[in-house]
């Protein structure tokens, strides 16, 4: 069962790449969104990542000459009650592919729980970058540098005097929570196992050192970092993870050790005057082993489908996201293990929303129908998002139920009609 506090009931995004005027309803666990190459799936995960953004930049001349506009639209779903979203977002691309926000202007409508239509505007509260928690109470970080304090009691701004039920104050602050706890993952992180490095620093307190992180080959060391940080932080979870990709779950590996040699070096200090401090700064290096059967690999030794995989198994089992946002789960994962990935998301779909896009017949088969999303995309109304059940006529409907309980698979019923009848 979901222990969320709060849950994406719709999303809407318009003006943004090829979504135009883009719905998606997803499910409370996991949603699959299906389509061509082209028809704005990946645009639609990307959009998503839009609700968790909480950067905000100053503008100035160079932001003007590359930024873009677009407004999002959600329902939020919290102890069974509506609280209604809109944003009006400038936003900059950047080499990560992902967007910068520059401006985002919020309104926040929250009638099903005070009975009262109308919207609370950016000016009294700001969710997505100036607003922090301590205890009971929210503070909100005003342009000159101060904050105020906001609470049941109000106020809400200086010399404002409205006020908010503790109801509704508990509400924005689980859709907060849900907001600042989206992730996303995908596998093309992963193209080069050989930009794995066969061994990584760190500092006497366990941190990563930071020139032991190259920008290219940055997410592999912090994924082998994180699962070496998880063996020793966290001894229940990490036998956890192996006990899914060793002989007792997928067979990716038989075991990792980690090997740690400590050395020394010297650091120099210059204080005033030009007197030169000679100090000594202990370094760990930790050498990774991954055993396969006989062999004793280096992470930059494995397949590609197998880092992808352990990476993807990882990520998926370890984030501790309310929502997580695949992209393509499938790629350079073996046909025979592909089901057991797709269990495992679908099992941990059940403690978050879990939103991931396939172009795969062996997904679709450990699916159901209502857990699938057509997106498809024209010229005039861009990228669309629709049920199977609105997707397909009444009678092609009953069809596809009818070949699911006595025929074959979901995967094959695509593949041979399309969802088109």
């Amino acid at each position: 069962m979901r222990v969320s506090k709060a849950r994406l009931a719709r999303f809407r995004l318009l003006a943004y790449r090829s979504c135009k005027r883009t719905e998606l309803t997803p499910e409370k666990a996991v949603t699959a969104l299906i389509g061509t190459n082209g028809s704005g799936k990946t645009n639609l995960l990307q959009g998503l990542r839009l609700l968790s953004t909480t950067r905000r930049r100053r503008v100035n001349d160079e932001d003007e000459l590359y930024t873009s506009k677009c407004r999002i639209e959600a329902d939020f779903i919290v102890k069974k009650k509506t609280v209604r979203y809109r944003a009006s977002i400038t936003y900059r691309p950047t080499e990560a592919a992902r967007e910068d926000v520059v401006i985002s202007a919020e309104k926040w409508n929250l009638e099903d729980i005070t009975g009262k239509p109308e919207w609370i505007g950016d000016q009294e509260l700001n969710f997505l970058a100036r607003v922090s928690s301590s205890g009971p109470y929210f503070y909100y970080h005003t342009p000159g540098g101060g904050k105020i304090r906001l609470s049941s009691d109000g106020p809400w701004k200086k010399g404002s005097t409205a006020k908010l039920s503790k109801e509704a104050l508990a509400a924005l602050r689980a859709i907060h929570e849900f907001r600042s706890a989206i992730s996303y993952y995908s596998a093309s992180q992963f193209t080069n196992p050989s930009l794995c490095p066969t061994s990584f620093d760190i500092d006497e307190d366990g941190d990563l050192l930071r020139e032991a992180t190259v920008a290219r080959r940055q997410a592999h060391t912090r994924f082998i970092y994180d699962l070496y940080k998880l063996s020793r932080d966290n001894r229940e979870a990490y036998d956890a993870f192996l006990s899914l990709v060793d002989k007792r779950g997928v067979r990716l590996i038989d075991r990792i050790h980690w090997r740690d040699v400590k050395f020394s070096s010297p650091t120099y200090e210059v204080r005033s005057g030009g007197a030169v401090i000679n100090r000594r700064r202990t370094r760990i290096m930790i050498i990774p082993t991954v055993y396969v059967g006989s062999a004793q690999l280096s992470f930059n030794q494995l397949s590609e489908g197998t880092l992808r995989t352990l990476a993807m198994l990882f990520h998926i089992t370890t984030d501790k996201s309310e929502m997580l946002l695949i992209e393509e789960p499938e790629v350079c994962v073996h046909h025979g293990l592909l089901k057991s990935v797709i269990d495992v998301i679908k099992e941990f779909g059940r403690s978050k929303q879990i939103i991931f896009s396939t172009h795969s017949e062996a997904v679709l088969d450990s699916l159901t129908p209502e857990d699938i999303r057509l997106v498809k995309r024209t010229e005039e109304r861009g990228t669309e998002v629709t049920t199977l059940s609105k997707a397909m006529s009444h009678t092609g409907y009953a069809a596809l139920r009818k070949y699911l309980e006595t025929t074959g698979s979901l995967g094959e019923f695509w593949r041979h009609s399309g969802f088109t009848k």
